[in-house]
């Protein structure tokens, strides 16, 4: 009868430590993935927005001044 109980008692310190051991891993790649997360939508400091919307502005002034307006005055 000990010894079953000794097999019982074992069986269920392995089922236990695997289970710790699944809740260990769950969460470390909780932590990781959040912590990517975090980094992915960090928000920018102020300089940062200011220098993208500026370097935005440049573009569009940049696209806007490669048209040749010379056609549409010839045509009138």
């Amino acid at each position: 009868m000990t010894n079953k109980l000794e097999n019982l008692n074992n069986t269920m310190k392995n089922v236990f430590k695997g289970f710790f051991i699944l809740i260990i891993f769950f969460f470390l790649f909780f932590a990781v993935n959040l912590f990517i997360s975090i980094q992915k939508n960090k928000s920018k400091s102020a300089y940062d927005a200011l220098t993208s919307e500026y370097e935005k502005s440049q573009l569009k002034l940049q696209d806007t001044r490669t048209h040749s307006w010379s056609g549409a005055e010839k045509k009138k």
